[in-house]
């Protein structure tokens, strides 16, 4: 409900016309509930099947990488903050480089990595160029075996979405230990981010508010220890088998 994206009336009957004749209804999370709920389903017919990714592999990964080792190897500063997605301006990308900009100024000594690939990444490049960024690393599409390695680096995950019905990156920074800061936009705020205990949800376009808290991030080193190992416990629940068993209850109309 929170998208930007708003779909047309055609689109609006459609949805409404599958809801209502659904014999049971999966829902990723809270913001999903309440978005079919003002489609016309009954609280009956909604089965919570939470979004998840494989906890277990990130976790393993992550574990195999030697974070400061690999960060002077590779050149990069001592403290990293990390965006993975597509490179478009729906995903907020232009209030990220904002972002990274105030915080360069206040913290020379952080980069930005970016994992991921899309039409905006030559302007993103100019952008970068012209303010004089000098730490932000573009390292193109990344493939799923290969993001452990960029969460094990990274102080702090953000998603500064204007589009986003969940965003699975964050569950899997969660199994990597990495707090996140994302637009409120997103999904995944409903039930992932608990504000200073898992990261923080800010308003979307606000490249100020951002800036602030993940500059929080990194400023406290014993907080981020914090929110890493809250990350790491709260992420279990949403796992590969509890959202089977949710599909599964949705498909047998069991309420467990």
């Amino acid at each position: 409900a929170r998208d930007q994206r708003k779909p047309g009336r055609v689109k609006t009957w459609l949805k409404k016309l599958f809801v209502s004749h659904a014999d049971g209804i999966a829902a990723a999370g809270k913001a999903t509930v309440e978005y079919v709920k003002g489609l016309g389903a009954s609280q009956e017919k909604i089965f919570l099947s939470p979004m998840s990714t494989d906890n277990e592999f990130f976790a393993r990964e992550v574990a195999k990488v030697h974070r400061e080792e690999e960060k002077r190897k590779l050149g990069y500063p001592p403290h990293l903050i990390l965006y993975s997605g597509r490179l478009d301006r729906k995903k907020g990308v232009f209030t990220l480089l904002e972002t990274f900009a105030r915080i360069s100024r206040e913290l020379p000594d952080v980069g930005l990595l970016i994992a991921g690939h899309g039409p905006e990444q030559k302007n993103m490049e100019d952008f970068c160029r012209a303010a004089n960024l000098r730490h932000v690393y573009f390292l193109g599409a990344q493939q799923y075996h290969e993001m452990p390695s960029a969460y094990a680096l990274a102080d702090v995950l953000v998603l500064p979405t204007f589009s986003d019905t969940w965003g699975m990156v964050v569950n899997e920074a969660f199994a990597c230990g990495v707090p996140v800061v994302v637009s409120n936009v997103a999904g995944a705020c409903d039930d992932l981010i608990i504000d200073g205990e898992t990261g923080f949800a800010v308003n979307s376009g606000d490249p100020v508010e951002l800036a602030d808290r993940i500059l929080q991030i990194l400023r406290d080193p014993a907080l981020r220890l914090h929110m890493s190992a809250n990350c790491r416990s709260l992420i279990r629940k949403y796992s590969p088998e509890a959202c089977a068993q949710g599909l599964l209850d949705a498909a047998q109309g069991v309420r467990v």
